[in-house]
């Protein structure tokens, strides 16, 4: 779903590389509010930059962007952090409380 988000996105004008280092099975649960969060991330890219990388392993998802905008977080239901250094945005969605 991730790798379909990241094509879709690509004719919108913004072209994400994924990276996808899952071994595991997640819990049903987290899957879903993991993708949720993503998507709403995902929703927010277009207008505020034109490449970005994603990388999802056991830990969560880590998202980075070029831009001087910022991401609204408030519909995430997964502890998140994100950070702008230097005009580009790093967002780390965690399941299970570990970081990635």
């Amino acid at each position: 779903a991730i790798t379909e988000s990241a094509h879709y996105l690509h004719y919108l004008g913004v072209n994400i590389a994924v990276d996808l280092r899952t071994g595991e099975e997640f819990p049903c649960r987290s899957a879903i509010a993991l993708y949720e969060c993503f998507e709403a991330a995902m929703e927010q890219l277009p207008g505020i930059t034109t490449e970005a990388w994603v990388s999802l392993d056991n830990g969560g998802l880590l998202l980075m962007c070029d831009s001087e905008k910022t991401l609204d977080l408030s519909s995430f239901t997964l502890p998140s952090e994100l950070k702008a250094e230097d005009g580009q945005l790093i967002l780390r969605i965690r399941m299970g409380g570990e970081s990635i």
